[in-house]
This record gives structure tokens, sequence and C-alpha cells, in this order.
């Protein structure tokens, strides 16, 4: 017995009339044959979308025409690679480091601290891009560095903002892979990081030397990734470690942006590029009073 899925229409009424039909069309053709790997003939593809044959066969020579399907010796059509491809040429990892690098330039500069971005790597913590201050001093750790997950304070940052099931199954892999326990207060030590919002300790690497790790946060408020300075106090720096923690916050939080995720308040505020136009590079935090309005504005709508 095949079962048909309905989708509601109750409030899409307008929107589905603002849609181009022959856009509309080569959606559905794309979203069916996505179901069917197999392939589906043309008469079948026209009959499940309730559509005649003419205009199935008028698109399907489009979407054939432009790659996006194909037709094999017995007249059936499936997908190509061609969506897969387009998807490669912007993978989050490429767009994340295309947002971070211009902060985190502007970041080393201001703290005058080198900092470094990191992503989780089956159980293990990667660096992916850094910055480093003018002076070329500080402590850097360079891209493709790979640290155990309990060794690093970007590990436990990013840990801290995923679900339970995805912090079970991240620790699961890391265990398979070094044939280690996860320490006894982990699940504390998360909730602790995400009370505060980041997490600072001391390295376990060099002495003398400390970790300040904030979340880059998604749409979601997961953490895709961590931002941290192993901080180096240098005696000819002006540079404290409170100073250094809130421009690690202000930069986290504007790539978060940047990305479509973080605070909500800043994601109103980076909507309004008049605003931060007039602000300048510190209106995402120096406009508050600003974004409170909005936000009251939001609520009451």
């Amino acid at each position: 017995m095949t079962q048909t899925s309905t989708t509601p229409v109750v409030g899409l009424a307008t929107q589905a009339a603002s849609i181009p039909p022959a856009l509309d069309k080569g959606l559905d053709i794309i979203e069916l044959l996505a179901e069917n790997e197999c392939g589906l003939a043309q008469g079948e593809i026209a009959r499940r979308l309730h559509r005649t044959v003419p205009e199935i066969f008028r698109m399907l020579q489009c979407l054939k025409h432009k790659g996006f399907v194909n037709k094999s010796e017995h007249g059936r059509y499936s997908l190509s690679l061609r969506l897969f491809e387009l998807a490669w040429m912007h993978p989050p990892t490429e767009r994340l480091m295309h947002e971070a690098q211009p902060v985190m330039q502007w970041l080393a500069s201001q703290s005058q601290q080198a900092c470094y971005l990191s992503v989780l790597n089956k159980g293990f913590v990667s660096v992916i891009a850094e910055a480093s201050p003018p002076c070329g001093i500080g402590f850097c750790v360079k891209p493709g560095a790979t640290v155990n997950l309990t060794g690093a304070a970007g590990g436990y940052v990013i840990l801290a903002y995923q679900s339970k099931d995805v912090i079970d199954q991240i620790v699961a892999d890391w265990r398979r892979s070094t044939g280690q326990q996860a320490p006894s207060d982990l699940r504390s030590h998360l909730t602790r990081i995400q009370e505060r919002g980041f997490e600072e300790s001391s390295s376990p690497e060099v002495r003398g030397v400390i970790d300040v790790s904030f979340p880059i946060r998604d749409l979601n408020d997961s953490a895709v990734a961590a931002l941290t300075i192993s901080y180096l106090r240098r005696t000819n720096s002006r540079s404290r470690i409170d100073q250094v923690r809130t421009l690690l916050r202000e930069a986290s939080e504007k790539i978060s942006v940047a990305i479509g995720g973080g605070p909500f308040r800043l994601r109103v505020a980076a909507a309004d590029k008049t605003r931060l136009n007039a602000r300048g590079a510190a209106g995402f935090l120096d406009g508050a009073e600003e974004i409170n309005k909005v936000e009251s504005h939001t609520c009451r709508l």
C-alpha cells in the first residue's frame, strides 16, 4: 500500500501564489526524483505530481539540459550529481573560514594576542584558521594542528553547546579512537561552561598560558566551532586577560551572526545594515539600546 504524503496548506496560499509556476514544477520534480533512487519514467512523474505529460516533458528537458537530471536508455529519469557539486562549492567550513578570517585579524590586532579557530573532527579538535598580532609575538597554534578532545578548551566549549544525544555520540567516537574514559566531571564541567558562556583554563601543554575560548554558534544555538586565545602575559603589553575576554566575546558573536547564528539581539542588529553602517564595526555590541527597542517592538507584534 502506497502512502501519499500531504503538506499543510493553511497559511501558504499567498506564498504559493508568488512562486513562478515553472520553478515550482521544476523543484517538485527534483524532490520527487530525490526520493526515488532507481529513477522514474516520464509518465510516472506526471501522474505522481498530478501534472500533464507535456508539462513534465518540457521541465525534464530543461533540467536535463542544465545537467540536473539524467535519462537512462530505458527512459527513466534520475537525479545527477549536479546538486551535490553545487553544495560542495559552498561547504559550511569554507563559509565559516571566510567570515571568520577578517574578524580574527581584528581580534589579534586589538588584543595583541594570537587567536585560532577550531572544529571537532572525529573526537579530536582540529585548528582550521589562525591570526597573529601585528607585533609578531604570541602563542600561536597553526592550522592543521590536532589536539585531544579533553586537552583543548575549544573542545569543551564546542561540546557544551550540543544536545545530549550529540554529546554522547561525540564522546563515544572519542573513546573508540583513544581508548580513554571521559572525565568523571564532564557533565558538570559542560554545565559550568554554558552558565558563563565560555571556557577559561590553564593550558595543559604550556605552563603560564591561559586558554580562553568562546563558541561560534549556528541558528540552532549549537556550537560549530570555537574561537580561542592562548593568553600569554607579556611584560611590555597593556593587554589584560579581562580585556582579551571581552574582545573574544565580541569577535565570537560577530562570526556567529555572520554565519546566520548567534544571539537573537545580534541577528536583529546584523539584519539592520543601515544602523550597523552608521555605528561602524562596534555596532554589534555598542548598539544595545537600539537593539532593545527592536526587540520590544518585535515582542509587541
